[in-house]
């Protein structure tokens, strides 16, 4: 039976009927199904045309597409809406947090520098003095220090009272590279040396342990042979000679055998007379620097290099990380100790200290953690068991070497921390151990620094301040000759020199200053003018100049320092500063520090330092305490 046409989309039906139409269009397995207003559910499929299916799928697609852009556009402008919002109290809440933490920040540095300023108030603070090694023992442990840094110069001078040449031995065999002499027994021989009749002469050798024989002749004045002589002798040799009344010369032989070690050369002096004087160099016989003998005159080039360490003198960071000898295994420790475990199956030594020759003066050595069965030995000190302090004086230049022991058959498993500082102490006295902390410095400088040149702060900016200058003759400069009979002098005038000091003044050819320039060896050096007396005999101002052009082109130029009326101050590089910066907040370790340089020629210090007060109460009350034992020793003898 055909089914009766029912209209869809609202369209209305037959005249008088009322329209049904579709409330729901939806997807069932595949299928499109209807539901119309009377809430009957039918397939699309049965009563619509594949035309109205293909006009209803474009609808719903159309729909679908303009309410998801309604819906997109909508949330967009929501979202714009509400970052906007939340931009803007962000911003207000950023300002307001920001200006509160600059609030809080500035006032806590002000309260910290306040409180800082009143510590520093009540804390004792000293100075040493400008020193090439500064030694502390009191320091606090804060970075309120200020390290001010000097340059250096010197100058090798004698006296000349050596007469022996080395320069003039004849022996064909001698190799004198490196300022040694080879080691054997071949005998050398010096030229004449000038001596007075009837006198006495000292000759010596500044080295132990050696076999060593002299010959020496006496000659008249015509250089004829008069007498000789011969002394041998082990150990440390001197030998006095006594001249004849006719004797006006000496030639010394010798000969030297140490055991295939070579000799310095420039270790023998003869010298007039029998006081035993340090070495000097040979110079002619004339006090120097002489034109024929110069001295330079030496500064710190380049830059300063020094270095801050702190109680503990050994590093043995480099000497064992993790090994085993014989049985025992050793590991150094990154805290500066080394850990010991195992069985001795031989004795062992265990290298601390070798090959760094030690200043000159006291020194205490500890090893906390040594068990008592287990020693040290510090060679040319001695042995010292467990944790017992060893106190040692170094007094020549040997190389004092320190190693740990263990016998054979010992069963160790212990944690060891050695300690070697500078100074005297006791067990009671000795400080706490501290592992070897180093800490270096490098100060580049602009110019050559002598002794007395600086660094100076003003107005926040650093600068470098040199005293003094030098003046270097070329040869080509306008010199007058003065030659009488008390006097042969040599000027230059219309100089225009910023100079005050002139008595300090020094000449790397000339040893004595002298304005008037009489003396032999002398020079004179105002703002206007340059005298030299000079003992060479030149005899006319072109001959004087030839001789300091030879000087110039050999390298060694005259030259005279003198102190400049103004300083002269350089801006210092951001690389200067930037250390200068750190110097003038210049950290310390509490107890002790100590501050030197490795270099030849070492800067100078000066440490403004704020000190520990509980480790001066201690030495106030050590004092004390020394006080009236003495009092009371001294009270019982009465």
């Amino acid at each position: 039976m055909k089914k009766a046409k029912r209209a869809i989309s609202g369209d209305k039906g037959d005249k008088g009927d009322t329209g049904v139409g579709i409330s729901k269009l939806e997807v069932i397995d595949g299928a499109l199904y209807v539901t119309l207003t009377n809430n009957v559910k039918e397939n699309a499929g049965v009563i619509l045309t594949d035309e109205v299916k293909a006009w209803l799928v474009s609808q719903i697609t159309d729909n679908a597409e303009s309410d998801f852009n309604e819906f997109y556009n909508s949330k967009v402008t929501e979202f714009n809406s509400n970052a906007t919002e939340k931009t803007t109290a962000y911003n207000t809440n950023a300002d307001e947090k920001l200006e509160e933490y600059n609030t809080n920040a500035t006032n806590k540095i002000n309260e910290y520098n306040t409180n800082a300023e009143a510590i520093l108030k009540i804390l004792p603070k000293t100075e040493t003095e400008v020193l090439e090694v500064i030694d502390v023992d009191d320091a606090g442990e804060s970075s309120f220090n200020k390290l001010d840094v000097y340059g250096n110069s010197r100058q090798e001078s004698t006296e000349g009272y050596n007469l022996f040449d080395i320069d003039s031995v004849t022996d064909t065999i001698l190799d004198f590279s490196n300022g040694k002499e080879l080691s054997n027994s071949s005998w050398r021989t010096s030229d004449f040396i000038e001596i007075e009749p009837s006198n006495s002469y000292l000759f010596s050798i500044k080295y132990e342990k050696i076999l060593f024989q002299l010959n020496y002749g006496f000659y008249d004045n015509n250089k004829s042979f008069i007498s000789g002589n011969n002394v041998q002798q082990f150990d440390t040799y001197k030998a006095t000679i006594e001249t004849p009344e006719n004797a006006m010369f000496i030639k010394l032989s010798y000969s030297v055998n140490v055991g295939g070690n070579p000799v310095p050369r420039n270790e023998i002096m003869f010298i007039k007379g029998t006081e035993d004087k340090a070495f000097e160099l040979y110079t002619g016989g004339n006090p120097s620097p002489n034109p024929d003998y110069p001295q330079e005159i030496e500064a710190i080039k380049d830059s300063i290099t020094f270095k801050r360490i702190n109680a503990n003198l050994l590093d043995i960071s480099d000497l064992y990380t993790e090994t085993t000898i014989n049985g025992v295994a050793v590991k150094y420790n990154n805290d500066g100790t080394l850990t010991l475990k195992g069985t001795s199956t031989a004795s062992i030594d265990l290298y601390l200290r070798g090959g760094v020759p030690l200043e000159h003066g006291n020194y205490s050595y500890k090893c906390f953690g040594l068990p008592e069965n287990i020693y040290t030995n510090i060679y040319y000190a001695g042995d010292v068991y467990g944790e017992t302090v060893k106190n040692f004086t170094v007094s020549n230049d040997n190389n004092y070497v320190i190693a740990i022991k263990i016998p054979r058959n010992i069963t160790i498993n212990a944690t060891i921390k050695p300690m070697l500082v500078k100074g005297k102490y006791d067990n009671t006295t000795f400080p706490d151990f501290k592992q070897y902390k180093e800490e270096n410095y490098t100060l580049p400088v602009q110019q050559e620094m002598l002794e007395e040149d600086t660094f100076e702060k003003v107005d926040g900016n650093w600068y470098e301040v040199h005293n003094r200058t030098f003046y270097e003759c070329s040869g080509e400069e306008s010199w007058i000759h003065t030659n009488n009979e008390n006097d042969n002098k040599f000027e230059i005038y219309n100089l225009n020199f910023s100079i005050i000091k002139t008595e300090q003044s020094i000449c790397s050819h000339y040893k004595t200053f002298d304005l008037n320039a009489l003396k032999e060896n002398s020079f004179g050096i105002t703002s206007n003018y340059i005298r030299m007396h000079n003992d060479l005999s030149f005899e006319s101002a072109e001959e004087f100049k030839n001789w300091l052009l030879e000087q110039k082109n050999a390298g060694t130029p005259v030259r005279i320092y003198y102190y400049l009326e103004t300083p002269t101050k350089l801006p210092c590089t951001p690389k200067q500063t930037a250390v200068l910066n750190q110097l003038e907040q210049f950290k310390l370790d509490k107890g002790i520090n100590h501050i030197f340089s490795d270099d030849e020629l070492s800067p100078k210090f000066k440490l403004m330092y704020y000190q520990d007060m509980n480790i001066l109460l201690d030495k106030i009350n050590k004092n004390i305490a020394d006080v009236s034992a003495q009092l009371i020793e001294g009270g019982s003898n009465v």
